[in-house]
């Protein structure tokens, strides 16, 4: 098989492409996929620069979560079929999305809808399950309440744009002026300019406020939310103490692979109710340079790399 692999943590230079003789074992009920198209995530980038404890891999590590592709091999019991078409999300504590080849458990994946083609489908799993556990976390909120959203044009950015506005909700987005357009095509009802307006001069409160802000950022955040509403963080857990001396509440999300979720993005994309926007890149060569291009900012949707066509 053929891999995009790192045996040493750094900049986007640690990244090979290499065929690799041992291919993935196979977890209990589940199967190997051939892989058609993958996406690349922030969370693959922080992970290259900096080794996460709770990973199970030892160097040399073959990145990656999102993936899309056919059933090849099923282990005894797996209720997967061979020449079945999926997509998932690979548990981040294996990895492994970066290779034509993948080990996925039955819990990972689910069937890709006819409606929707490999390079779609390769951008949906961590955004979407991303983007429908932070919208859970405004539960409480009614139709017409205005939500903050930073980071607005990414890959959960622009689902959650869509979603917001299918429930009902005033959105403003934080964002470069680049992509202002986009985001009002989505449905933005306003956009703020994070080059010029910082968040201690946003001269207003809003009923939620969903962010993928550093820890370092993230304190300016909690002066943003109305007293009663919500703080939803998708990068570091929130201070509780913090949380009371506002008087709001807090979500943070840590999105795992979460089938239910998965599905419901999956569904709503091929009822065209809501879009995916991919730039799309050529082989497993390519993912060093996308590396470089993430770390660049100014992100729009997903960055796809399509591996078999």
């Amino acid at each position: 098989m053929k891999a995009c692999y790192m045996d040493d943590f750094g900049g986007p230079e640690v990244l090979r492409v290499r065929e690799i003789s041992c291919p993935p074992k196979m977890p209990q009920h589940g199967a190997l996929v051939i892989i058609h198209a993958l996406s690349i995530n922030p969370f693959d980038c922080a992970i290259r620069r900096n080794y996460r404890s709770n990973l199970q891999s030892k160097l040399p590590i073959v990145l990656g979560l999102d993936i899309a592709g056919i059933v090849t091999a099923v282990s005894p019991g797996s209720k997967l079929k061979v020449g079945q078409r999926v997509c998932g999300y690979v548990d981040p504590r294996r990895m492994g999305g970066y290779a034509d080849l993948v080990a996925i458990a039955p819990d990972e994946v689910m069937s890709v809808p006819s409606a929707i083609d490999f390079t779609e489908a390769a951008a949906m799993p961590v955004a979407g399950i991303t983007a429908m556990e932070a919208l859970s976390g405004l539960s409480h909120l009614t139709k017409g309440s205005t939500v903050l959203l930073t980071g607005a044009a990414g890959g959960v950015g622009t689902y959650l744009v869509q979603l917001l506005k299918m429930f009902g909700f005033c959105v403003v987005a934080i964002a470069s002026p680049y992509n202002f357009s986009y985001l009002k095509s989505l449905g933005a009802d306003r956009c703020i300019d994070y080059n010029t307006v910082p968040f201690e001069k946003i001269d207003h409160r809003y009923d939620a406020v969903i962010t993928g802000l550093p820890p370092s950022f993230l304190t300016a955040t909690y002066p943003l939310v109305k007293p009663g509403g919500v703080l939803v963080s998708m990068k570091a857990p929130l201070n509780e103490d913090k949380l009371r001396a506002w008087r709001i509440s807090g979500n943070y999300v840590y999105a795992l692979p979460n089938i239910r979720a998965l599905k419901t993005i999956g569904a709503l994309i091929a009822d065209q109710k809501i879009k995916t926007t991919v730039k799309v890149y050529d082989g497993l060569e390519s993912i060093p340079a996308i590396h470089r291009e993430m770390e660049g900012g100014h992100a729009t949707g997903k960055r796809v790399v399509v591996v078999r066509r």
